[in-house]
Formats: C-alpha cells, sequence, structure tokens
C-alpha cells in the first residue's frame, strides 16, 4: 500500500512540475488549526498548521491539486510520563511536527459572480519527527507514511482584490486514517518504541485559504 501511494505522489509531483504554468493554474495558501477526534488527541494534540497547495482548473468538476499541511501538535501528557518512567527523570522536553500530503480534486458551483461553494475529495498520508530532550541525550524519531486514508474539503470562496490573491476562502477538511497512531520514544539503550496511542485518526482542519489565479 505505502508503494502505491509514493507511486501516486510521484506521479502527481511530476504532472505539475512538467506542465507549463498557464491561465486556469491556481496557486493557495493556508494558514489553519488541526483538531485531532478522540484517543489519538491524547498525544497528539491541537496545533496550528501551514499548507498550501497548487492546481489546476479545467472545469466546474474537475480542479486536480496536489498540496499538504505542516502541523505542529501540542504533545500530550500521556507520552511525557512515559518518557519520564523509561529513562527514571522528571526533566523532559518533547517536540513533534506532523506533515499531511495529499492529492486531491475540488468542485466548484458559483452561487454568484463573486462567490464559489466548494467541495472537494481526496487521499492524504501522514508522516511525523518526534524530538526528545532528556538530562544528557537528545533524540530525533523519524516515520515516514505512518498513516493514509480519504478526506473531505468545504469551503466557500468570495472574490477579493488583495495584493496577488483573487479568492479568500473559509474551509474545513475532515481526514481519516485507519492505521494505528503511536509516538516513537527512544529508551535509554538508543531503541525505538512505538508508544501505542489509538487504532485510527481523525480530525479536522480548519483555516483561511488565499488563492492566486494565474492569468492567460
Amino acid at each position: 500500500m505505502f508503494c502505491k501511494i509514493r507511486f501516486l505522489l510521484i506521479i502527481g509531483f511530476i504532472i505539475i512540475s512538467h506542465i507549463s504554468l498557464r491561465g486556469g493554474t491556481f496557486i493557495e495558501l493556508s494558514p489553519a488549526y488541526n483538531i485531532p477526534i478522540g484517543e489519538w488527541n491524547d498525544a497528539f494534540g491541537k496545533g496550528f498548521c501551514f499548507g498550501g497547495s497548487i492546481g489546476f482548473s479545467f472545469s466546474e468538476y474537475m480542479n486536480p491539486e496536489i498540496g499538504g499541511f505542516l502541523i505542529f501538535p501540542q504533545t500530550g501528557d500521556i507520552v511525557e510520563n512515559e518518557y519520564k518512567i523509561i529513562h527514571s527523570t522528571e526533566s523532559v522536553s518533547l517536540f513533534t511536527a506532523t506533515a499531511y500530503i495529499y492529492l486531491g480534486n475540488r468542485i466548484d458551483l458559483a452561487l454568484s459572480e463573486k462567490t464559489i461553494l466548494s467541495f472537494e475529495v481526496g487521499y492524504g498520508i501522514h508522516s511525523q519527527r518526534d524530538y526528545a530532550s532528556v538530562p544528557g541525550y537528545s533524540y530525533e524519531s523519524i516515520d515516514n507514511f505512518s498513516g493514509h486514508g480519504p478526506f473531505i474539503g468545504f469551503g466557500l470562496k468570495k472574490k477579493i482584490e488583495l495584493s496577488v490573491f483573487d479568492y479568500i476562502q473559509p474551509f474545513l477538511k475532515l481526514y481519516y486514517s485507519q492505521n494505528n497512531a503511536y509516538y516513537l520514544i527512544v529508551d535509554t539503550n538508543s531503541s525505538v518504541d512505538n508508544f501505542n496511542i489509538a487504532d485510527k485518526r481523525i480530525g479536522l482542519f480548519v483555516g483561511i485559504t488565499l488563492t492566486s489565479v494565474l492569468d492567460d
């Protein structure tokens, strides 16, 4: 399954890299807030994120894009407590960065001359980096392709005239991954243990998208 996901992402990247930018190409910047739902929140809590995408508009119903978010979640107390037990210390500093990369297609339905209702479906993957500092040691653990699954999104575009941007859009993306969510804990022998958190990932991205549409 991971090979198929990597293959899809490589194909998407190649297509976008080799298609010359033209009218109908859109570039987006998306500051947002990530809200995990359920047990996953116990370790990977809420956090700010920054995202973006690039895509092509062919019709109302065909607007393919590739994009992603870099998330900085709050690390939960259960992870900190587990580190303290393993390393027999009361001093632990933890930091996690999570990436979410996706391929999707958007349907844009015009409600008026300046307002567009957007629906989006696609598939995304999670990757994470976990950093820990205990007295005398610092650790970094990397887990690429730690989760994958579908997402759906909704948004309401409004036409604007703001510098290089043509639209502003409040949006919501709901994602799901059936893979186990776990935190990578490095023990006193420098071995990495998978500290299981939940049997799936469910969450929301809520934010604002600024869209720039390139002219012919």
